[in-house]
């Protein structure tokens, strides 16, 4: 992350954009939408999501609200308030009551979230649970496989594939 000059010049295009005003803090892009962490008038710092492309906010950090940079795919974001994660909208409304005390994506659509210490659970594109375990501090160590997202969970390893299929493989019985 670096802190912006006032305009950017698009190597796609070779034109020079201007950014909002009071940017403190880029984060990373992803098609096209670029988390942009802004200082207001008010004096609070929050993330909002700006279109490069269109010149304008996706987002604003008055509607996202969010304190930690903001996660999108689709309809979701997920943003931090009074720090807990949450899942809202475009316009920044709720998408569900849960709230998280973290909040990862590692695919597009596949949110690893943990509600409670030592919990840890796959939610798929329309937020259901795929998948719940308990007993770890920390998200378990994982890796792409092709299109699918392999966690290691110790006696068995998590598949996770694109669109929210999950796949758990027993390992109780092998040796490697």
């Amino acid at each position: 992350r670096v802190v912006p000059p006032p305009e950017a010049w698009r190597l796609d295009t070779g034109a020079v954009v201007r950014w909002p005003t009071a940017v403190k803090e880029i984060g990373r892009v992803a098609g096209g939408a670029w988390p942009l962490r802004v200082k207001l008038p008010s004096g609070r710092v929050w993330w909002g999501i700006w279109s490069l492309q269109e010149g304008r906010w996706l987002a604003s950090p008055q509607v996202l609200r969010s304190e930690s940079e903001p996660l999108f795919h689709g309809e979701q974001v997920a943003v931090q308030r009074g720090g807990q994660w949450l899942f809202v909208n475009w316009q920044g409304q709720a998408l569900s009551p849960a709230r998280y005390r973290e909040v990862e994506m590692d695919l597009p659509g596949l949110w690893v979230v943990s509600p409670e210490d030592s919990t840890w659970e796959w939610l798929a594109p329309d937020l259901s649970v795929l998948n719940r375990i308990e007993g770890r501090l920390t998200s378990p160590p994982h890796q792409r496989w092709g299109d699918a997202m392999v966690y290691d969970l110790g006696e068995e390893l998590l598949l996770c594939f694109p669109g929210g299929r999950v796949q758990r493989l027993d390992l109780s019985q092998h040796t490697e």
